[in-house]
């Protein structure tokens, strides 16, 4: 990128870069989703259950080892006839999840947290209790590769020399893109 300053004063210029990050699925994979096993939560509750930390260690390393996968995390629950409080509780469950996560290193970007799923379609309500079918709870992730540009910048602000009154100065710098997406510099700004 070149930068070229015209101006008739004399100038201390600061360039500050701005550039955005563009999420795309990487060549030729598709998302995939798979039932995370051992994961269990307490009864009607969002908190986990015990032994649920050691189901989600293989997960974590997963997404520690390849930070190109960003994941969605959808929590079934058994329907309870008030779709409110499933809502709720999936979410509420899903949110557990993520922090356990966030808590151990994996970006907030990369965990989202899809729509509340019931494990069954039907108005619970309606079925008497003793033949009702409750589904096993699960918790589903589905795993999305994306691909960002790791730009290379040795600082936020580059400090140039004073340009003197009726100079041209053109100064010459290189962004170096590491990812396989591309870098878009959206603003360049001086002053």
């Amino acid at each position: 990128m070149k930068f070229r300053n015209q101006s008739g004063l004399t100038v201390l210029a600061a360039v500050l870069l701005f550039f955005t990050l563009q999420p795309g699925c990487g060549a030729g994979e598709q998302p995939y989703t798979s039932v995370l096993e051992g994961v269990s939560f307490v009864d009607n509750a969002a908190g986990l259950a015990a032994g649920a930390d050691s189901a989600l260690e293989e997960l974590l390393q997963e997404l520690l080892a390849d930070p190109s996968v960003s994941i969605e995390i959808r929590c079934t629950v058994a329907s309870s006839g008030d779709e409110n409080q499933d809502a709720r509780l999936s979410r509420d469950r899903a949110q557990t999840l993520r922090r356990w996560l966030m808590n151990r290193g994996v970006a907030f970007f990369r965990l989202q947290i899809a729509d509340l799923q019931t494990s069954t379609a039907a108005d619970v309500s309606a079925v008497p209790a003793e033949t009702r079918e409750i589904e096993e709870e699960r918790v589903e992730i589905t795993r999305i590769r994306k691909s960002f540009p790791i730009a290379d910048i040795p600082a936020s602000a580059f400090r140039f020399e004073p340009v003197v009154d009726g100079q041209e100065v053109l100064h010459d710098f290189q962004l170096f893109n590491k990812g396989d997406a591309p870098l878009n510099i959206s603003k360049v700004r001086t002053g």
